[in-house]
């Protein structure tokens, strides 16, 4: 996504730097109990450098063609806003139990899918 927006230094730098923090202290750690936190603690900058990629690319400007200044300005590249979904969020019961439960459960991960979809999002499962 960096790539996609024409990122500056700035801005990669303030989305990987915290990642790569990360990464290099679980190299290093053999706690799961920590390697488990540090991946809590990964997807919520990964989470927090799509929203300052998403408004990096709100904020910028059309930009002016490799011609000059004459000609028509192009619009910058788009990443496409992210909605997270969270199946276990979608259930109503404890279990699955029988085939209404399911069919209640499949339609209302169906809606939240294609609600993304109509809104021109992209989807990430967790």
């Amino acid at each position: 996504d960096l790539a996609t927006a024409n990122a500056d230094v700035v801005l990669r730098a303030t989305c990987l730097k915290p990642l790569e923090l990360l990464g290099s202290q679980v190299e290093k750690q053999e706690s799961l109990a920590h390697i488990t936190q540090a991946e809590g603690e990964a997807v919520k900058e990964f989470d927090l450098a799509q929203g300052r990629i998403e408004e990096f690319l709100r904020k910028a400007p059309a930009v002016v063609p490799p011609g000059g200044p004459g000609g028509p300005p192009v619009a910058p590249p788009k990443v496409k806003k992210q909605r997270i979904v969270k199946p276990a969020d979608l259930v109503e019961v404890t279990y699955l139990e029988t085939k209404d439960d399911v069919n209640r459960f499949l339609g209302a991960l169906r809606d939240e899918l294609e609600d993304a979809l109509a809104k021109n999002e992209r989807i990430q499962i967790r």
